[in-house]
């Protein structure tokens, strides 16, 4: 997941209720001769993939398409939508621009 869905509200932690079931209850003495392994309500979550943003210029240049072709597509609905980084800037998310071209690949075979 890409950490701008956590950002959005999106959460991979577990909750309050989760926390309070891992806990190991005091009395009970440890063996250290046990196994050092989490079971799975205890091991850690993992870490959420960074959202990457890249030139127009670089998206074009991986699908094989020109800068204004790929704005045009966009604007038709026809290519992922872009990020604006600044006023003068903007970008495509990577994950987003593989997906595209990944279904446009899946595409030819089913034709």
């Amino acid at each position: 997941m890409c950490s701008a869905l956590a950002a959005a509200g999106v959460t991979d932690s577990p909750t309050a209720a989760n926390e309070a079931a891992t806990v190991e209850p005091a009395t009970e003495p440890r063996d250290s001769r046990k196994s050092k392994r989490k079971s799975p309500a205890e091991a850690p979550a993992p870490k959420a993939k960074p959202c990457v943003v890249i030139p127009a210029r670089e998206a074009a240049r991986r699908v094989g398409l020109g800068v204004s072709t790929i704005r045009r597509m966009e604007r038709e609905g026809d290519f992922p939508i872009h990020v604006e980084l600044s006023q003068w800037r903007h970008g495509y998310v990577e994950d987003e621009v593989d997906a595209w071209l990944a279904a446009r690949m899946a595409k030819r075979h089913t034709a």
